[in-house]
């Protein structure tokens, strides 16, 4: 409601149309939100970060080539290019990333390429480098219990998860994955 009221009072505030996409994405609404994306694009053309709301949102939509031509940077053309399919230019994507900015984030969208290409060890390598430098990110603790386990390695795995729903309760896949281990 309050998204709403702020793209009435400043329709031409591509700040307002992003903030309301990003509500709409926070209830599942993701053909709503990459409208607003859309029209916050038409306002600022080319604004990374509406860019990037807009590359997720394809993304989770299934356009992958739309994703990865809207993407910002490699570590999002790394996602558009692993859920598409393509899990070694995902890779060599999140090499880039890496390369560039060497933080938690670049090192899981890296450990994702590896787990897509069956690279088990090397991805849990990566998510142990990613948390080193970010011991509270739940995304790392939950796809290194998922590493964990695809290496055979349960009880480690188990606790992984526990600490990343620790972090964040909320995070469906630490769930499902800790379920499954069980």
């Amino acid at each position: 409601a309050a998204a709403d009221k702020a793209v009435a009072a400043a329709p031409e505030e591509p700040d307002a149309w992003a903030a309301r996409a990003e509500a709409k994405r926070r209830l599942n609404d993701l053909e709503g939100a990459l409208a607003d994306f859309d029209r916050a694009l038409a306002l600022a053309p080319g604004e990374p970060r509406f860019l990037g709301g807009r590359a997720e949102l394809k993304r989770r939509l299934g356009d992958w080539a739309g994703a990865e031509a809207d993407a910002p940077g490699w570590a999002q053309r790394a996602e558009a290019r692993r859920c598409g399919g393509r899990p070694k230019e995902a890779l060599e994507a999140a090499d880039r990333a890496v390369a560039e900015e060497r933080s938690a984030w670049t090192l899981v969208v890296r450990a994702k390429a590896l787990r897509a290409l069956g690279r088990n060890a090397e991805a849990e390598r990566s998510l142990a480098d990613a948390l080193t430098l970010e011991p509270g990110s739940y995304l790392a603790r939950s796809w290194r219990g998922e590493a964990l386990r695809a290496l055979g390695r349960g009880t480690e795995a188990l606790a992984e998860l526990d600490q990343a729903l620790r972090a964040e309760p909320s995070c469906a896949w630490a769930r499902v994955l800790r379920g499954a281990l069980k």
